[in-house]
């Protein structure tokens, strides 16, 4: 009986919670400004561009050629997938 309890519990803390941040989370992404100030945004910076181009380029590398990661992470990961199989 007291695992049946435990487990209502928990699972109404977990939807409570879960209610909560999608509330919070529309309400900050479709609610209304409510500072004017942030409707018009100021153009990106040459460093802000930077960073955004720096951190884009290997994503994009990895996305579009991905087999070049895979050989070199395969022989780390060897050992342990012979030891799950």
């Amino acid at each position: 009986m007291f695992h049946r309890i435990a487990t209502i519990i928990t699972v109404s803390a977990i939807v409570i919670t879960a209610v909560y941040i999608l509330r919070v989370v529309g309400m900050m992404l479709m609610g209304p400004v409510k500072n004017e100030e942030y409707n018009v945004l100021p153009q990106a910076t040459w460093y802000e561009k930077t960073g955004v181009l720096l951190l884009l380029i290997p994503i994009t590398f990895m996305g579009v050629v991905p087999f070049w990661i895979t050989e070199m992470v395969r022989e780390s990961i060897q050992p342990f997938i012979e030891r799950l199989l």
